[in-house]
């Protein structure tokens, strides 16, 4: 009997210690308020909305004399439309990039997020006989689409060794062409130095050999052109002593032995000078065979780096295609288990991480192209078609603009933010004494900081895209860069947003009860806070208890811990616990 009472107590002893520290924890927590009445909570339905978390800066309204445009992705230029002097008005198409790797990288992120939405549609549904068949059909149709990018692979191959075969057998037939005309021309020059030593009456150029080349394949682009030149040199020298043969001839009389020389240097002098237009001629049609060839050889160049970007963008369809198959049949094969909240809270992860990775694509997207934001002249074009650029090591814009009638704001950004600040992000800037926003855009982003009582700010530029009549130059502004959006994501108020340490609770009204639920936090735009996992859509968040006592100096830690703020870590453990008062039964 002994051992059971000392059992026992020793059990009550470990049971108060638990309470205890439930209690400490701010677990389940029973608060006197002065009533006994149920407690009135003011609450607000988790919902899908749209987020745009921002930045505020402010600044000074100035006048733009220059705008260094450039491209925020990296890539191939694909296209420069506008040259030095050129007029341009806003909007415009300056510039752009191939988009092949970029506009794959956007589709496979769509199809991830389309799929990892139809994941989380297919738990939250359960299992049924008409998701199974979906998931099934999902599969099946992912199959026929992953064969059909593989099909799309081998017939992209075989239209690329087509083109690829053409431009090496343009370049084979014009390098034969040129190789037969390189030998005529070693033949005609040939010819040509015989005939020269021939030449009579001699001068000191007729005097001299014609260079006549080893093998007719030196004779390439310069070698040719100085061939033509020196031929020219040797017409001239052999048209002169045609004319004194000719007067020699003249001056004969009835001599029959004198004209019988100077006709024979007469004919000599005609061969010379027409063997050296033959091979001038010769000399011209390999410098255009030389010309054909490098043509020849830019073209297969081409070709060579459009199939390679023809073949990156099938592989990358067929690795979009089999990332989407391989979800499908994932979701197929759990189609017949119920998910847990734990699944809900990862399809929803997934979908944030898939949304944030379609953001950043379509991002690169937009940067592919270089728009003109205001009217203006262009001063400076520092790119050509062809070219590979990259943003890291770009020190001057890739396209100056000469704006005209156009302001900006340079505001300074705290070195805690200024990692999340990039070119050519969407801004919003409201002059002082207007209630109204004009649309803008970051311009530029100085990486030398500027340190003020040990604080260090980066001079953040922002570019106003929007013309408006209003804008003076001097005049101050606040602005609001858009630095993240999330779009069809689950939203709670900020005000039900509560923190212990690293961790971020919201309370949620269950069956007339405060529970505490821990939550991942995304974007926030500063009323509305994006919710990555932790709650459900509909889930009722408490913003407030109407029945708590206002706070006091005695009072205000009771009302907190009404409210269910202020509970400790314990009390937000997986949303286990009652946070808020309970009415005694």
């Amino acid at each position: 009997m002994k051992w059971f009472k000392r059992f026992a107590k020793k059990r009550w002893i470990f049971l108060s210690i638990i309470v205890v520290i439930i209690l400490i924890a701010g677990g389940t927590i029973y608060t006197k308020t002065g009533s006994t009445s149920t407690p009135q909570y003011e609450t607000v339905a988790a919902n899908l909305g749209n987020i745009s978390q921002s930045i505020s800066i402010s600044g000074t309204i100035e006048p733009v004399t220059n705008l260094e445009l450039n491209f925020g992705s990296n890539g191939l230029v694909n296209a420069v439309n506008v040259q030095p002097g050129q007029a341009v008005k806003a909007g415009q198409v300056m510039a752009t990039l191939d988009t092949t790797s970029i506009q794959a990288q956007v589709t496979q992120a769509q199809a991830t997020l389309l799929s990892n939405q139809a994941k989380l549609a297919l738990d939250q549904a359960g299992p049924s006989s008409s998701v199974q068949q979906s998931s099934q059909a999902q599969v099946t149709n992912a199959q026929n689409a992953l064969a059909a990018a593989k099909q799309s692979l081998v017939d992209t191959q075989a239209s690329n060794q087509i083109t690829l075969d053409q431009a090496q057998a343009t370049i084979n037939q014009v390098q034969t062409a040129l190789g037969s005309d390189q030998s005529t021309l070693l033949i005609n020059e040939q010819s040509f130095a015989t005939a020269e030593k021939l030449v009579a009456p001699a001068t000191t150029m007729t005097s001299t050999a014609v260079p006549v080349q080893a093998t007719a394949t030196n004779y390439d682009l310069p070698t040719t052109q100085g061939t033509i030149s020196s031929n020219q040199s040797y017409i001239v020298a052999d048209q002169s002593a045609l004319g004194n043969a000719q007067s020699t001839l003249n001056s004969c009389g009835n001599t029959p032995s004198c004209s019988a020389i100077a006709q024979s240097w007469i004919s000599q002098d005609n061969t010379a000078i027409a063997d050296a237009s033959t091979a001038n001629a010769q000399a011209n049609k390999v410098i255009g065979d030389l010309e054909a060839v490098q043509n020849a050889q830019n073209s297969l160049a081409a070709t060579q780096v459009k199939i390679t970007q023809s073949i990156d963008s099938a592989n990358q369809a067929i690795t979009s295609a089999t990332t989407a198959l391989t979800n499908a049949q994932d979701a197929a094969s759990i189609a017949s288990q119920p998910a847990t909240a734990a699944q809900i809270d990862s399809d929803q992860a997934a979908i944030a991480s898939a949304q944030a990775s379609l953001s950043s694509a379509q991002q690169a997207l937009s940067e592919a192209t270089i728009l003109a934001p205001v009217d203006g002249i262009v001063a400076e074009v520092n790119i050509s078609a062809g070219k590979t650029i990259s943003t890291a090591a770009s020190t001057s814009g890739d396209i100056i603009l000469e704006g005209a009638n156009s302001f900006e704001v340079t505001g300074q950004v705290s070195d805690t933010q200024i990692s999340q600040v990039q070119l050519n992000q969407q801004a919003l800037v409201t002059p002082a004494g207007q209630t109204t926003g004009l649309q803008g855009k970051v311009n530029q982003i100085t990486p030398m900081a500027t340190v003020t009582q040990g604080v260090a700010t980066f001079p953040v530029n922002v570019l106003i895209t929007q013309q408006s009549s209003n804008l003076y130059a001097g005049a101050s502004a606040t602005v609001e860069i858009i630095v993240k959006q999330a779009t069809n994501v689950l939203t709670v108020p900020t005000s039900s947003v509560h923190s212990l340490g690293s961790l971020n609770f919201v309370n949620v009204l269950q069956s007339g009860q405060s529970v505490r639920k821990l939550v991942t936090l995304g974007a926030s735009s500063g009323i509305y806070t994006e919710v990555t996992s932790g709650l459900q859509p509909g889930d009722q968040v408490i913003v407030a208890n109407r029945s708590a006592a206002l706070p006091s100096a005695s009072n205000n830690f009771r009302a907190n811990r009404a409210a269910g703020v202020g509970g400790g870590i314990a009390g937000g453990g997986a949303g286990a616990f009652v946070g808020g008062a309970r009415a005694r039964g």
